[in-house]
């Protein structure tokens, strides 16, 4: 294990990681490495850091001895706008690979409130067990008549007997039937979403996590943080009174704007634009529902919003129901042809209550769509076919799915594994990247987009950094391989400091986090280090996913957006890229710039070392 010394007198840290034995259920404490804060800032560096140092790469993620590590960074719990999140990291049960997964709400500056920077959990339970964190008082739990139970209900039981101060990250029944791609809700419906996270959790019988804090975080300058705070308070409140409408609808507003880009998935991704968008937009729902903003810890954008009319299918009366984000009416909306909001408003429901990734689930459930209206369907399975559109059958289908019945059984596995089992034409029309469900935004649409899903860390994601421009690929895109790689840092650099995706509202940059950064810790950290230390966090991922095998032949995007231009009805349409030629062009480009072989993505000595990262290429360089 890594080790090094307290130091009490840090700024912005504890400097304490909490290590628990599910196993042997034990727990110790000790500081963090010195690494850490020099070299990765925090969060998403802080998890690669540990992950590469101390997990066994022969370690498969549903092994007791995978680590599953809750990590938070400098910035959190100190009052910044928009700093209310935390961050997950493993080894992804769905791609086998990286996995980093990000949520907003409180249970992250929870964690620093009582008093740690990260926890790492290994080993596992001998019953279902849930876990609270009260300051210094760690205690283990058994309950197993929490099994089956679902986020929701989880929740309330913890806070029945720990107090509602209590706040709880907790899985669903597919978290504990190892749903290659359940995840890990917390809040109610914050949702820790993507690669399977829930299922590490029931690997290690570990139902929830209970945090409850009164300790405070220690800053270098509290007036530069209020200061800093103002400001970008100031600019939220404008865009408020300019009346955007992301700050009255949230994400779901991006429907429209997805639409007329031509990058909104419609029926498996068979076209970027959705005839019926209006019946699933954020429009619909202000016109339908009474909603209210539920924002994260300490911030003006808000942009998080729950349903106030009550349903018929609740399970419990005090159940949030989520506005669904973007994402979500993405791909369990247009992209499977559903034009009835309340379908959409009840599908999310169920993939928050059973704790399962809505990107996944509706990228699988699109697939099983498509083969059925072209009739492709194993025999034995067309009684269960359902086609694009049929919402009473789509809800049965998610049940299906979380219960393993009938078809069920295989697309629970996810789109990968379930078209590989369905056969090579099924294979042709499943969209995802390294198994990891493509999110709901059309590379069709957007130049050298493709390239951030061929190449991500965990697969196919749309929060890795996309190039700036809003040109469609009808041209080269190694031309944005530069600024694919500013975005992915500066992506980089929230995901460790821990921001908000959505600062981009409030225009931050590297030269804002620099100076957040600074007022918090007390000494300078410029922009170029920031930077330097995103790509150092980049370059540890891509060793560490080396060392499991990956390489650039596996950086491929589905054939539909090689082979299927978009929109289809006209002659305009376009790939992703001009060509295949280009594709490659790209990648070859993009991984140069990121000190790689671009023959096969493998990270250079010589770029390994520019970061100091010489012991850890030594540690790569074994398992070629």
């Amino acid at each position: 294990m890594l080790r090094t010394k307290y130091d009490n007198t840090m700024n912005g840290w504890h400097n304490k990681l909490l290590r628990v034995d599910l196993t042997e259920q034990k727990y110790s404490v000790e500081p963090l490495h010195e690494r850490i804060i020099n070299e990765f800032i925090g969060g998403k560096g802080l998890g690669i850091f540990y992950l590469f140092h101390e997990l066994d790469i022969s370690t498969e993620p549903l092994d007791p001895s995978n680590m599953l590590i809750l990590a938070t960074g400098p910035t959190q719990g100190v009052g910044f706008q928009a700093f209310g999140r935390h961050c997950w990291v493993t080894r992804s049960p769905l791609s086998g690979i990286w996995l980093d997964t990000h949520v907003g709400g409180f249970f992250g500056t929870e964690l620093k409130k009582a008093g740690y920077d990260a926890v790492i959990f290994t080993g596992k339970a001998k019953e279902l067990t849930y876990i609270t964190i009260v300051d210094d008082e760690i205690h283990f739990h058994s309950c197993p008549e929490l099994a089956g139970t679902t986020t929701l209900k989880t929740e309330r039981v913890l806070k029945e007997k720990h107090g509602s101060k209590i706040k709880v990250s907790a899985i669903g029944s597919a978290g504990e039937k190892n749903i290659p791609f359940a995840c890990v809700n917390s809040d109610g419906f914050r949702t820790a979403g993507r690669g399977g996270l829930g299922s590490v959790f029931g690997s290690k019988n570990l139902k929830a996590v209970g945090i409850l804090g009164s300790h405070s975080v220690k800053i270098a300058s509290p007036e530069d943080v209020t200061v800093i705070n103002r400001s970008l308070t100031k600019i939220v409140s404008e865009s408020r009174k300019e009346g955007y409408p992301f700050m009255s609808q949230g994400t779901a507003f991006l429907v429209e704007v997805a639409n007329d880009r031509n990058q909104l998935p419609t029926r498996n991704y068979q076209t970027g634009a959705y005839e019926s968008y209006h019946l699933i937009s954020g429009d619909k729902i202000e016109e339908d529902y009474t909603i209210k903003r539920k924002p994260c810890y300490k911030c003006a954008i808000s942009c998080a919003y729950v349903i106030e009319e009550r349903f018929d299918w609740l399970e419990h009366e005090t159940d949030l129901v989520a506005v669904p984000e973007y994402e979500t009416l993405g791909i369990l909306g247009s992209n499977c042809g559903i034009t009835d909001i309340e379908t959409v408003v009840y599908a999310n429901y169920l993939a928050n209550a059973y704790g399962v990734d809505t990107i996944t689930l509706g990228s699988t459930i699109s697939l099983w769509m498509e083969l059925t209206e072209r009739e492709l369907i194993p025999e034995k399975f067309k009684e269960e076919g359902v086609k694009f559109g049929e919402s009473k059958k789509f809800i049965d289908l998610i049940h299906k799915i979380i219960n393993r019945e009938g078809i069920g059984e295989i697309l629970s596995k996810g789109v990968r594994e379930a078209a590989e089992e369905l056969g090579e034409e099924a294979i042709r029309y499943a969209v995802h990247v390294k198994g990891l469900g493509i999110p709901a935004w059309d590379p069709r649409g957007k130049l050298g987009a493709g390239v951030s899903y061929a190449t991500g860390d965990i697969g196919g994601s749309h929060l890795r950094g996309f190039p700036v421009t809003n040109e469609i690929p009808d041209r080269s895109a190694v031309e944005v391989m530069d600024s694919l790689i500013v975005e992915q840092n500066l992506k980089i650099i929230k995901d460790s400091l821990i921001s908000c995706h959505f600062h981009w509202h409030c225009d931050t940059r590297e030269e804002e986090y620099s100076k957040m950064l600074e007022a918090v810790i007390g000494r300078t950290v410029t922009a170029d280090e920031l930077i330097a230390m995103a790509d150092r966090t980049w370059m540890l991922i891509r060793m560490f996913n080396i060392r499991l095998g990956l390489r650039r032949k596996d950086d491929k995007l589905p054939p539909r957006f090689m082979l299927d231009p978009s929109p289809p009805e006209s002659d305009k349409g376009v790939t992703a890229f001009v060509s295949d030629d280009d594709f490659e062009a790209s990648v070859s480009k993009y991984y140069t710039l990121r000190g790689c072989n671009p023959e096969d993505g493998i990270p250079l000595e010589e770029k390994a070392a520019n970061l100091g990262l010489n012991e850890e290429f030594e540690i790569m360089k074994k398992s070629l």
